[in-house]
């Protein structure tokens, strides 16, 4: 049973909902996917784990759901490329600031759960890859070289950053180095 199963007992409520996705969403930044207890989501959402079990039968129906109900980060679009798409790559990697261990658990999770892979795509690929690719697109000019290939690259650099390094990730420092990579290729067409 999923979040929009229905379900006996007395009704559901958006507040309790929300609260629980907020818990998730908070202790997947905290301790990672793979550490993630249903019990600490019942403690942290103030709500029991029958409320979470009638919401989603397993871990992964709620993280899946949390992901999907997360999605991109809100930032403030001001309409100009490069101050827009720095601060979405600020926000994504503030997202990702967990650590070698919340990255590496959610890698795992997506190969072992179809629902937290496909939870990923939606959010990577289908919300994400095409802002981005739009503003990367603006800065180093429409058909500029390898737009797509771009988007990829800053994804893969926080990956593999996040979950190989031992220094956490500064998303600031990210985002205007990234930037500056933009620039360099803008200014040899």
């Amino acid at each position: 049973m999923t979040s929009g199963t229905a379900a006996r007992g007395r009704p559901r409520s958006a507040d309790r909902t929300e609260a629980i996705l907020t818990a998730v969403h908070e202790l997947m930044r905290e301790v990672g996917y793979d550490r993630i207890r249903m019990q600490d989501v019942a403690d942290r959402a103030g709500t029991g784990l029958a409320t979470i079990y009638r919401r989603w039968d397993t871990k992964e129906a709620l993280v899946a759901e949390t992901m999907r109900v997360h999605g991109l980060p809100d930032v403030e679009v001001v309409g100009d490329a490069r101050a827009d798409l720095r601060a979405m790559l600020v926000a994504i990697a503030e997202e990702m600031a967990g650590g070698s261990e919340v990255i590496a658990g959610l890698v795992t999770a997506c190969r072992d759960h179809p629902e937290i892979r496909a939870a990923m795509q939606e959010c990577m690929i289908d919300q994400a890859r095409p802002v981005i690719g739009h503003y990367i697109a603006e800065i180093v000019g429409e058909g500029g070289p390898g737009v797509d290939l771009l988007v990829d690259a800053a994804a893969g650099v926080l990956l593999f950053r996040g979950a190989f390094l031992d220094e956490a990730v500064e998303p600031a420092a990210f985002a205007d180095e990234f930037l500056a990579l933009l620039d360099g290729l803008a200014a040899r067409r």
